[in-house]
């Protein structure tokens, strides 16, 4: 709401001068200008991404859209440490082999180079692993959200995801504690769901427009 308010004031401010800025949900999603902002790290005032783990995320991967700034806004959670970062900076300037935790998540781990960076990658891996419907896959949602505060409830899912996914055939026992162990349980650390992922980033996009496009107005 903070921001909300910043944007209000700067495009009141940038008009009173001349500058004829568009409301914030009509700024171009395009602007190599703005990219180009962002990619340098100029992030102090724009919207979730001028904390010191965001903002150091920024020039590595150099965001070429509102998707890319959402997976600095997910690379960032407690979720994913500072070796996934890594892998996945790496993988994305092709200086580290594309892998998967195992080949059946190919479809679904492939948009974000092979690591599960969102709450809906836990679903569908769920859905498709262990043959839930979604709203037992939804179970794993939660558990992103309690902070390794949910012991028991992370031990039951666990027997259920390996029993199911070993009934279902798509992988072994073995693999499926595999894909527990090494995809889903570091969500307990803390995840992000996508939808709020773009969400930021949409916001985070438009303060950078406006510091781009009338910084003074915006600094102020």
């Amino acid at each position: 709401l903070d921001t909300l308010d910043v944007l209000k004031e700067a495009y009141s401010s940038a008009r009173s001068i001349g500058i004829n800025l568009p409301l914030p949900w009509d700024v171009p999603e395009d602007d190599p200008r703005v990219y180009r902002l962002i990619g340098d790290a100029d992030v102090l005032g724009l919207f979730q991404l001028e904390g010191n783990t965001l903002a150091g995320l920024c020039k590595p991967i150099q965001p070429k859209s509102i998707e890319d700034i959402s997976l600095i806004n997910a690379l960032g959670r407690p979720s994913i440490d500072k070796d996934k970062r890594q892998q996945f900076i790496d993988r994305r300037f092709g200086r580290e082999q594309l892998k998967y935790a195992h080949a059946e998540l190919k479809e679904i781990a492939e948009p974000t180079l092979g690591i599960s960076l969102y709450d809906e990658d836990l679903l569908r891996i769920a859905v498709k692993i262990a043959g839930w419907p979604l709203y037992k896959a939804d179970g794993l949602r939660k558990l992103t959200k309690l902070k390794e505060k949910g012991a028991a409830l992370a031990e039951q899912l666990e027997i259920d995801f390996v029993n199911d996914s070993t009934e279902k055939g798509l992988v072994t026992r073995d693999e499926a504690k595999y894909i527990w162990s090494n995809v889903i349980a570091d969500y307990a650390k803390y995840g992000f769901c996508k939808a709020h992922s773009i969400a930021y980033s949409k916001l985070g996009y438009q303060t950078a427009y406006y510091k781009t496009h009338a910084r003074a107005a915006f600094m102020c």
